[in-house]
């Protein structure tokens, strides 16, 4: 039977690739002559996003109007009292004017971007995300607001501890089974099952590179690499995931997974 070749590359991905899923504040740092295949442990924790709601309140002082009331004039005509009122100057209310925020996403530049987003406080990339949430490879497809949910509900994995419990939740989101059989054995000829299955699975090799953006992120917040390798990493990951999207052949795909996997383990090696 025909098969794709694509689903013996995510196969042999998920057997070898070295970012298996894992994550947390750290992870041990393997010895230098440690086996090409490096596996890194490291727990990673997500937290809901939280829409937060910041009001300005301004309050102007306004005088009262005052009532003076005057001393009775007495003339060769009858007492009169008279009352006289006074309004005071009424203040005038500036207006509420609402202050520049500044959001990672607004920036031109990826580098800068993903820089930004790391030197934010988890607080306020929550606040960021409650008003636009849109992952660097799905702004790269035109805003896929389809992709951002896909990045959306893979959330509930990070919870999940590293390795098979974590990757078993992906496919269970993805809805893959989770023993990986070939196209020709899960789909036959239906053609729109085919090309569901291949996207995703091409979606879980994806994932595996974004467990490995998250994990060297997780270093840098533990203090074990330096903001500048971090950001170069999660730069050459998202420009990784567009090169293995606009990949035609099997080559082209293997050879994104390899350029990933040699890139990774030049991070790793840098983590103290």
């Amino acid at each position: 039977m025909k098969k794709f070749g694509i689903l013996l590359m995510a196969m042999s991905l998920v057997a070898n690739v070295a970012f298996a899923a894992g994550s947390g504040s750290g992870g041990a740092l393997p010895p230098a002559d440690a086996d090409p295949v490096v596996v890194v442990e490291v727990v990673a924790e997500v937290e809901p996003v939280v829409v937060v709601e910041v009001e300005t309140v301004v309050e102007a002082v306004i005088e009262p109007v005052v009532v003076v009331e005057a001393e009775p004039v007495v003339t060769s005509l009858p007492e009169v009292t008279e009352t006289v009122v006074v309004e005071a100057p009424v203040a005038e209310v500036a207006p509420v004017v609402e202050a520049a925020v500044s959001y990672c996403h607004d920036l031109g530049d990826r580098p800068a971007r993903i820089r930004c987003r790391l030197q934010k406080s988890a607080d306020d990339l929550k606040a960021e995300f409650a008003v636009r949430y849109m992952p660097e490879e799905c702004a790269a497809l035109g805003d896929d607001a389809d992709c951002a949910a896909r990045y959306k509900s893979l959330y509930p994995c990070w919870a999940e501890d590293p390795g098979s419990d974590r990757i078993k939740c992906v496919k269970r989101i993805l809805d893959l089974p989770q023993k990986l059989v070939s196209v020709d054995d899960f789909c036959g000829e239906d053609a729109g099952c085919r090309d569901e299955y291949v996207g995703k699975v091409h979606n879980l090799i994806k994932y595996r590179m974004y467990d490995a953006e998250e994990r060297a992120q997780k270093f840098y917040e533990a203090g074990r690499l330096d903001l500048d390798v971090v950001v170069d990493f999660v730069d050459f990951i998202a420009e990784s995931k567009g090169d293995f999207n606009n990949a035609r052949t099997k080559a082209e795909r293997v050879a994104v997974i390899k350029d990933v996997m040699k890139e990774w383990k030049k991070v790793v090696s840098k983590v103290q």
